[in-house]
């Protein structure tokens, strides 16, 4: 079992649990001959697992700030990045209306702002958006999100591999999987469950229960990712 970093991932994992649950109850309804319910149970699993994929981006995220705040680095330690992502995650649509308004309360938020890209006390309160927009999902706001945390490309940079044996060669044949295009096949099978009330036909739903064990590499390779670059901020600040 690998080494998990980020208690997001932990969780994750034991949510994938709760999914193999309702896909064992959906499989008895099967049996049973009760489809209304195997298809209640089926829908329930691609939202489930939408819902915790999302909730494992912003949780992992929010992980990965606190963890840098809490090692108190000097503002010239912490990439440029991460700084200018605070500034923009404060410099708000009301800030700017006082300011063009001249209103005199600008003056403490803008002070704060430069603090955040140069004072002489260490950086212990980071605050970037993790959150998602609301109504949007998808690979693009995924990957909007982890960019505010400097990390660009995180499809790619989060590998999930197939291994399996050649005939050709004595080690196994390695084929990397399309997470991405995975995700987004997800996605739009829940935005049609959730916004036109559409059930994914028995193929799309079978695709994406086998695809859960993608999901849980993925987790661990977004872990790892994190942890890797964590500890890169903290050595080059040691």
């Amino acid at each position: 079992m690998a080494v998990q970093y980020f208690e997001a991932v932990t969780d994750f994992h034991d949510s994938l649990g709760e999914l193999n649950q309702l896909i064992k109850i959906a499989n008895g309804y099967k049996k049973l001959g009760k489809l209304n319910k195997r298809d209640l149970m089926l829908r329930s699993t691609v939202l489930f697992l939408g819902t915790h994929l999302e909730c494992l981006f912003e949780t992992i995220a929010e992980e990965y700030i606190f963890k840098i705040e809490q090692a108190g680095l000097p503002r010239d330690k912490v990439p440029e990045a991460l700084l200018m992502s605070s500034v923009h995650y404060h410099f708000n649509e009301e800030l700017v209306q006082k300011v063009k308004a001249k209103n005199p309360l600008c003056k403490d938020p803008l002070i704060n702002l430069a603090k955040i890209l140069s004072c002489d006390s260490p950086v212990n309160d980071l605050k970037i958006d993790t959150s998602f927009s609301y109504g949007k999902h998808g690979s693009t706001v995924v990957e909007k999100l982890f960019k505010r945390l400097d990390i660009e490309d995180l499809f790619s940079n989060c590998l999930v591999t197939i291994s399996r044996e050649s005939m050709l060669q004595d080690e196994p044949e390695v084929t990397v999987v399309d997470i991405k295009g995975k995700f987004n096949a997800l996605t739009g099978a829940r935005n049609a469950l959730i916004h036109q009330y559409s059930m994914p036909n028995e193929r799309t739903i079978d695709r994406i229960i086998k695809d859960i064990p993608f999901y849980k590499q993925f987790a661990d390779s977004l872990d790892e990712l994190l942890h890797q670059r964590l500890e890169n901020i903290l050595n080059q600040a040691a």
